[in-house]
């Protein structure tokens, strides 16, 4: 009886462990949608990042991309135009695509920094921060943006 109760105990402990480091071999993104994302060294211009909303709390990017459609209550629109014309608020932005990741589509991640979301539009990214250092920004840029690559140079 005490050698099967050694038995389990060292199952359990083997699992663990095998657990931990799968966690900590993974440790850049938490993929809610399984969908394997092959990582490649993306280099991006930091020239090409223009603020487009300075709040007090956070500021709203686009990255290395001129303008993306989005569509918002079922009407296609130029995200940069209507942030700056303030005919929809990133807030709205940020709703919308929490819902699009419940209606299947698009892809979601939330990100290992404190709780940072990246969500996966066919043509763009939008990374809304929340990292543990106070970063609230949102970055609106190419499919191959991730937070790696905003931590280089800003």
């Amino acid at each position: 009886m005490q050698n099967k109760k050694g038995v389990i105990l060292l199952i359990l402990l083997t699992i663990s462990i095998f657990l931990i480091l799968m966690i900590l071999n993974n440790n850049n993104e938490l993929i809610e949608n399984a969908t394997t994302i092959e990582k490649e060294e993306i280099t991006l211009d930091n020239n090409k990042r223009e603020k487009v909303i300075s709040l007090s709390s956070y500021n709203v990017y686009f990255y290395d991309i001129e303008d993306v459609y989005f569509n918002y209550k079922g009407k296609s629109i130029q995200l940069k135009k209507a942030l700056l014309a303030e005919q929809i608020s990133i807030e709205q932005v940020i709703q919308q695509a929490e819902e699009d990741t419940k209606g299947n589509f698009l892809r979601k991640a939330k990100l290992l920094d404190g709780g940072s979301t990246k969500y996966y539009y066919n043509d763009f990214s939008i990374i809304k921060f929340h990292s543990l250092d106070g970063n609230r920004d949102v970055y609106i840029g190419r499919t191959d943006m991730d937070i790696n690559v905003l931590k280089q140079g800003y």
